[in-house]
């Protein structure tokens, strides 16, 4: 029986690609061919423009050294 492709499958492909990842990454992780990635992507208003992506995976990477150099208070 085939897959199809739910509504949970398109919030993390959202959030995903939110955080700058590639789309081929999503693909990988989420278990789906790169095609079908593409395609929701693109139905779903979203665009894998190389500079986006790049300018949304630096800033994560920011977020990420400044949660991380963040002393926890406890």
């Amino acid at each position: 029986m085939a897959r199809t492709f739910s509504a949970e499958d398109e919030e993390t492909l959202r959030q995903l690609h939110a955080d700058g990842v590639s789309r081929n990454e999503i693909a990988r992780q989420m278990g789906w061919a790169v095609g079908t990635i593409t395609n929701h992507a693109q139905r779903l208003g979203l665009s894998f423009d190389r500079e986006a992506v790049r300018a949304a995976t630096d800033a994560r990477q920011v977020d990420l050294k400044t949660s991380v150099s963040r002393p926890s208070s406890a």
